[in-house]
């Protein structure tokens, strides 16, 4: 494959990734209004979730990275395509695995009917969210952190094998990003 049609077919998968991640995620953040009608009980579920996304990712930033990276004769560090590939499929199936424990183990309590026409448009969401301020300027603001750790999350591999030819580094940095708000 060329490099253009590889870059392609990397921006599409990932895109599709994303999609597909967000189809997941964004349906299991709203389902706490279903879960439970008392407001401390959609509190802890919505920690919990939180939690469990931190430590889903914390294991994604660090247990990797000790398994992929090689050295050659000249003492380079190199990622080797089949133990990538190795982790990336288990990956896969402990992801799937714990889709369908999330999904057999989760049911809706509470039954809402809300008739269709009551849902205001796309135009008029958008102009309310234009219109108030404090939660225009919460949605930047969760953009811009989603942005930032996208950013320093794609640039953590680079800087560790490229700049300080230490490979091992990437799985104590991505233990640096998440521990703090674990901890917190």
């Amino acid at each position: 494959w060329s490099y253009q049609s590889r870059l392609i077919w990397v921006s599409v998968t990932y895109f599709v990734f994303g999609l597909a991640f967000s189809t997941i995620s964004i349906p299991y953040g709203s389902m706490v209004t279903v879960i439970s009608p008392k407001p401390a009980h959609r509190s802890q579920l919505s920690v919990f979730r939180s939690m469990g996304a931190l430590i889903a990712v914390l294991a994604v930033l660090v247990i990797p990275p000790l398994f992929i990276y090689d050295k050659n004769a000249q003492g380079h560090s190199f990622i080797v395509p089949e133990r990538l590939f190795a982790v990336s499929v288990i990956g896969g199936v402990l992801a799937l695995g714990l889709y369908a424990v999330c999904y057999a183990g989760v049911r809706e309590r509470i039954v809402v009917d809300k008739p269709r026409e009551d849902r205001p448009g796309f135009a008029r969401t958008l102009a309310s969210v234009l219109s108030n301020r404090a939660l225009a300027a919460l949605i930047v603001a969760a953009l811009a952190q989603g942005l930032g750790v996208g950013v320093s999350q794609a640039l953590i591999p680079y800087v560790c094998l490229d700049y300080f030819k230490m490979p091992q580094l990437q799985s104590l940095a991505g233990l640096l990003i998440v521990a703090p708000t674990v901890l917190l």
